[in-house]
């Protein structure tokens, strides 16, 4: 089933348009850039509201509460401050994150797969056509490129109505780039359990920088844990690595904002929950409430056996966070020596973004922790007498599919 929202209308031209345009016209028209990137971050956020909230179609982690709005604009404002971004870039970046998640398309699994996953339309440009796990990018017609055409489309909107070239070309191709670069590219691995860590071609350049790498991946070694899901952003990572060209500061703040909670968070739990509500955003039948109460209560035979397949998957979730930190902290190595090599990270401002983004260590390993615990759990209640029931209402609760 592919669902497909309203927000498209910037691209087909159609059935929110006129309805967008009245709004507009009703508000008072900006004078200056200021006024005008702060209308566009509220209309922005008003969207995302709107597509992914009870009006729209509800998402866990997409939405303005868990993601574009205070988690991605507090990050986006410590790393413009680190970075010393002028006000004026400073409102580019919020721009972008506002609208960066506005069209969120996807194909929804069977409903009677209760882990059955749904499989987003990425893509941000022409060139978006690697594939992952087998199925091709949307490229210049994914979600990325869709939420970016509808800001520049309201940039234009207002130079427009005002007669006034409010957002330069600069404006525009900054913000476009920025959202650009939110496009994941992913990899699970030929097994569809991960990457091995040791496998990236810069490992040992970036093992050398920095300790911590090699400490962290012989930690997670000990633990049975040798890869994981590798997620990069092309459009941030390519220029700098494959090309040695400098990108807009405005460009990394955004990138790292929307893919940095692995190191950005300031305590565990804050990565955990990030990663809990995408699970809960992914596992799309699993999340509804009907399935839940079955899955509690139901003693029918599908109901066992989707408690089992339940179970199973959502421990699984929860075991691939760590891996998952493990290839975010190796991309924020690579990115860091890029940006030296380059020019564009003093030692000074090295320093400041390790320290405000470089918390991987402390995060993979309350990761590892956290399974720890589950497992053991896992194994208890399995043992007892009804402890499938158990065993799933335990996990749900650990990810706050149950509260």
């Amino acid at each position: 089933m592919n669902v497909h929202d309203s927000y498209t209308y910037m691209r087909e031209g159609l059935p929110h348009q006129e309805e967008q345009e009245t709004n507009f016209e009703k508000k008072k028209l900006p004078e200056n850039f200021e006024q005008a990137a702060d209308m566009l971050v509220q209309e922005g956020n008003a969207l995302m509201a709107r597509n992914h909230g009870p009006e729209g179609d509800q998402k866990v982690y997409h939405t303005l509460e868990n993601h574009s709005g205070a988690p991605m604009q507090g990050r986006a404002k410590e790393i413009g401050d680190m970075l010393g971004l002028t006000p004026r870039q400073q409102k580019v970046v919020a721009m972008a994150i506002s609208w960066h998640d506005t069209a969120i398309e996807y194909d929804a699994p069977k409903e009677d797969n209760i882990v059955g996953m749904i499989s987003r339309h990425r893509g941000a440009r022409d060139t978006d056509r690697e594939t992952s796990q087998g199925k091709p990018s949307m490229g210049s017609k994914g979600n990325e490129a869709v939420s970016a055409e509808m800001m520049l489309e309201a940039m234009k909107r207002i130079n427009n109505d005002t007669n006034q070239t409010i957002f330069t070309q600069e404006d525009m191709d900054i913000g476009k780039w920025a959202i650009d670069a939110t496009f994941p590219k992913s990899d699970f691995g030929p097994d569809f359990k991960g990457v091995e860590f040791v496998s990236d071609p810069s490992y040992e350049e970036i093992a050398a920088r920095n300790p911590a790498v090699v400490r962290t991946v012989a930690y997670l070694q000990e633990h049975g844990i040798t890869k994981g899901p590798h997620f990069s952003q092309p459009h941030l990572e390519d220029p700098l690595l494959e090309e040695g060209r400098e990108i807009p500061m405005e460009v990394f703040t955004v990138a790292f904002s929307d893919l940095g909670a692995a190191g950005s968070a300031k305590v565990p739990e804050e990565f955990f929950t990030e990663g809990d509500n995408e699970g809960k955003e992914t596992y799309h039948n699993l999340r509804k409430s009907e399935n839940i109460k079955r899955l509690l209560d139901g003693n029918e035979p599908k109901d066992i056996e989707d408690r089992g397949k339940a179970s199973q998957a959502l421990l699984g979730w929860l075991g691939s966070q760590a891996g998952f930190a493990m290839w975010q902290m190796i991309r924020f190595e690579k990115v860091m020596n890029a940006m030296v090599k380059n020019g564009q990270m003093t030692p000074e401002r090295e320093q400041a973004a390790r320290e405000l983004l470089g918390r991987h260590e402390i995060n993979i390993k309350a990761c590892v922790d956290r399974v720890a615990r589950a497992k053991a759990e896992y194994d208890q209640k399995l043992s007892e007498s009804g402890g499938d029931k158990a065993v799933f209402a335990s996990i749900a609760k650990e990810m706050n599919f149950v509260s």
